[in-house]
């Protein structure tokens, strides 16, 4: 049996769930975790194309946060994808 992670992006099950900074930060607040995965337009596999993902979103994540961040999903992302998330707190990309 095959995984979501192993077959093409476009296959991923339902829409993707984008991370909202009110939920973050509650979390981060009741956890204190260390860092945090969040969710900005990546899915685990190959995506047809290049991804089009929200720094905006990302940017104020970070912001509210102060914590390094994680990404999962980042098979396929451009050099310039990488740097943008690497300047705007990503610490740890899957």
């Amino acid at each position: 049996m095959s995984s979501v992670e192993v077959e093409d992006a476009e296959r991923h099950p339902g829409e993707v769930v984008y991370t909202r900074v009110t939920d973050a930060r509650r979390y981060v607040d009741e956890t204190q975790v260390d860092c945090l995965a969040v969710s900005i337009g990546t899915v685990p596999g190959r995506m047809k194309g290049e991804s089009q993902l929200d720094f905006e979103r990302l940017t104020q994540i970070d912001q509210a946060l102060g914590i390094p961040l994680v990404i999962h999903g980042g098979t396929g992302l451009s050099d310039e994808q990488f740097g943008r998330l690497i300047e705007n707190g990503v610490n740890k990309m899957n």
